[in-house]
């Protein structure tokens, strides 16, 4: 959850070696989204609306993501790890 007038925030996550983390954000269509993730070695993030409209596919190599969103609504935010062993990452989220 956003802080009081806030427009971005920072999530601090464990995720297992070979796992994908999952992170929920609503937003307006029109709104600017913005993620990254970090470290960025061994991980990538895919965005997708609910309703299984892609914004970044699991199958590229992208740790950040800037984009429009086409559509208001629920987003999942997938961390995806290819580290051997369990490993603090921090996402970095914005919508404006």
């Amino acid at each position: 959850s956003f802080a009081p007038n806030a427009s971005n925030l920072t999530a601090k996550a464990t995720i297992p070696a070979g796992k994908v983390n999952n992170f929920i954000v609503w937003g307006n269509k029109g709104q600017t989204l913005k993620v990254s993730v970090s470290p960025t070695q061994n991980f990538k993030i895919s965005i997708w609306h609910v309703n299984g409209t892609v914004l970044l596919s699991r199958m590229g190599d992208s740790t950040s993501y800037e984009g429009v969103l086409p559509e208001a609504g629920d987003y999942i935010i997938d961390v995806i790890s290819a580290a051997a062993t369990p490993t603090e990452i921090t996402l970095s989220l914005s919508i404006e």
